[in-house]
């Protein structure tokens, strides 16, 4: 019987496979790494990829994917099926990064194939990168996607030597990351690949080496033909206090740094480094936040200028190259006011397999913000307005209304990424930069735009939300207050009160706020005695006493501590305010001083004399505990600024309610 039911056990499973195979078997192939595939012909050798198929997501533009190669020799490409020769042979381990656009499923994994090759390349020796290198730039920054929380991302980090002298060019590179402006961490490195033995050091070095500067010879004209054309006469230090200053700059926004050392970089040379960063998954909470990354490349020789690139990147959920992008989208809302200004950025790409030749960007603007106030910054392709434009000439249409901004551009080619011949994948891409004020100072509630793009007659792609957001910031408060109908319930302790709070700073919604008081305290002091039932003589100095009374003086003195540990508060406007929370009140020390007395009578003028004795001292820490609850009103300036508040305020034990008036003032 158990025999027949295992071979009956596939059978039975097999509903349940039907069922749940199917995803199941698609979360297991978004773990395969994508297959490499290779043909060689002569010296050249064409790679293919071989991927798993794309899931659309619903609604968005065709998903394709985009590659990043990396061929192990310090050369790479963005190309779909790339030729590639290799300046020398031997094994080399070439590396595929896929990034699915528009796709449900998990970005493939990387993993590297080593391939043997038989046949260099001669031509391969220095091979450039055309349209690499921003105009005058002679260190770039490129990423092979966006960074998206707990995934890798490559960045390539480009050098070059421009000539103009036929030295070659010594030098530091470094790259900073992790922008200081976020409490957690964008990145953290998992390699630094890099193929011209560039040496890694340290920022303590690198600024030792800039201190102690160069010593160049001074030489005159030497009119003594045998003597040679000049003459040695002095020599100088050369400081390198500018790129100091750059590097301490640098060093106060970014809170990580590599260095490089780098020799022997010849005139018209290109070379590469790949630094691979992960994005780490607390930067989930940061989607849509712009960070930034900088390199420089920084001469050994301090005459020749220090060289500087940095790129701005958006944290995504998904892949998608149309983004809206804002650089600070958390705002301090105690520094603000109604001329402050946000610069937006959409990002657009023309992902088909032709060129288009008009872009509709379509804008919402929230209404926190002025739609009159817009600025147009910069905007690529390059264009004249269309308002001096001749017919048919490449321009761009700005038009705003109460809600939303139109940016039209007319008559331009953009090529396709999938377009043939289209090598430079950075020319299908584009972007408007703009910048909008506020209408005043705004409620402090979060806001949020967003853009649809429309290219050609084709339907509209719509960006992810930009959401912008108030730093909470902390509000505190004096508070000065008188209590009333508690008797001798707070002991010797006065009625007035003086303390402070601590609140969200000019909440709009409904917000938390702790308090604490110190009371204004007052001394007391009791003597008890208790008589002698058989009194008896004794004599001080010489003269008879009789001993009537043993008793003591007892001084109190009382810090006491009055704790709001949790209160509630609702801002109805901007003048009034309701709150309620429990209230906790204490004596946080408690000293007594205790001094025994003895009671005598003269026994010939029958005077009464206390006679102290040694003097004890008793302490105690947070007695004395009372629980209470209260209900208040605040009047004025409830945000910010001086109110008044009126407490009614109940404890438990014993059960005595009484009312608390008082003043405050939120910072």
């Amino acid at each position: 019987m158990l025999i027949e039911t295992k071979r009956l056990l596939p059978l039975l499973m097999l509903p349940v496979a039907l069922v749940f195979g199917s995803p199941l078997m698609a979360q297991q192939n978004d773990s395969l790494a994508p297959q490499i595939g290779w043909t060689q012909k002569e010296s050249l050798i064409q790679f293919q990829p071989n991927l798993r198929p794309l899931r659309q997501i619903a609604g968005a533009p065709e998903a394709f994917y985009t590659y990043f190669w990396e061929f192990g020799d310090g050369n790479f490409s963005f190309d779909e099926s790339p030729i590639h020769g290799f300046s020398d042979t031997g094994s080399y381990n070439v590396q595929l990064y896929a990034t699915n656009n528009y796709d449900d499923g998990k970005t493939p994994p990387t993993r590297p194939r080593r391939i043997n090759v038989t046949q260099n390349n001669i031509a391969a020796t220095n091979q450039g990168h055309t349209g690499f290198f921003s105009k005058g730039n002679q260190i770039q920054l490129k990423v092979n996607r966006m960074p998206k929380p707990g995934e890798d991302m490559v960045c390539i980090i480009g050098y070059q030597n421009p000539g103009g002298s036929k030295e070659a060019l010594n030098g530091s590179l470094v790259l900073f990351y992790n922008d200081k402006a976020f409490k957690k961490k964008n990145f953290g490195l998992t390699d630094l690949r890099n193929y011209h033995k560039e040496q890694t050091t340290d920022m303590t070095t690198l600024l030792a080496s800039c201190e102690s500067g160069k010593v160049v010879p001074l030489y005159a004209y030497n009119q003594i033909p045998s003597s040679g054309p000049n003459h040695f006469i002095s020599s100088k230090i050369v400081s390198n206090n500018t790129t100091i200053s750059i590097l301490q700059g640098k060093n106060l926004l970014f809170e990580t740094s590599h260095s490089l050392h780098f020799e022997g970089l010849k005139a018209g040379e290109q070379r590469y480094v790949y630094a691979i960063l992960h994005t780490t998954p607390e930067m989930i909470k940061d989607t849509n936040a712009t960070v930034t990354i900088s390199a420089l490349m920084i001469p050994d020789d301090p005459e020749h200028p220090v060289f500087e690139n940095n790129l701005a990147l958006q944290i995504v959920a998904s892949h998608d190259p149309n983004r809206l992008m804002l650089r600070n989208r958390r705002l301090n809302y105690r520094f603000m006011g109604q001329h402050k200004k946000l610069k937006y950025k959409v990002r657009f790409q023309n992902t088909g397999k032709g060129p288009t030749s008009t872009i509709k960007i379509g804008i919402k603007v929230p209404t926190e913000l002025d739609a009159s106030t817009l600025t147009l910054i910069d905007q690529y392709p390059k264009c004249i307005p269309c308002s001096t434009a001749e017919p048919g000439q490449s321009c761009l249409d700005t038009l705003y209304t109460k809600d939303s901004i139109h940016f039209i551009f007319k008559n331009i080619y953009l090529p396709g990424m999938r377009q043939q011949g289209v090598e430079d994948k950075d020319s299908t891409n584009g972007f408007v930069q703009y910048q909008l004020q506020f209408k005043e100072k705004p409620p402090k509630i979060p806001f949020w735009s967003q853009a649809g793009i429309i290219f050609d007659k084709n339907e509209p792609v719509y960006t992810n939300k930009m959401h912008t957001r108030f730093i909470k910031g902390l509000s505190p408060t004096v508070i000065a207050g008188y209590l009333k109908g508690f008797g001798d319930q707070r002991g010797p302790n006065s009625p007035f009160i003086l303390g402070g709070a601590l609140a969200p700073y000019s909440p709009y919604r409904f917000y938390f706020q702790v308090e604490a008081y110190l009371g204004i305290h007052q001394k007391s002091t009791s003597t008890q005695f208790n008589s002698i039932a058989e009194p008896r003589d004794t004599s001080i100095q010489g003269i008879g006493y009789m001993v009537t009374e043993r008793g003591n003086t007892t001084e109190t003195s009382l810090v006491s501590l009055d704790i709001v540990p949790l209160e509630i508060r609702k801002n109805l406007n901007d003048w009034f305010s309701l709150g309620s929370g429990l209230w906790l009140q204490g004596n946080l020390k408690e000293k007594s001083t205790i001094t025994p007395l003895t009671r005598v009578q003269n026994i010939k003028d029958r005077t009464i004399v206390d006679i102290p004795g040694a003097t004890m001292t008793q302490t105690k820490t947070f007695s004395h505990i009372n629980p209470g609850a209260f209900i208040d009103l605040n009047v004025g300036k409830v945000r910010v600024g001086p109110a008044l508040g009126l407490r009614l305020l109940h404890f438990f034990s014993p059960g005595k309610t009484g009312v608390m008036a008082y003043a405050l003032w939120r910072l």
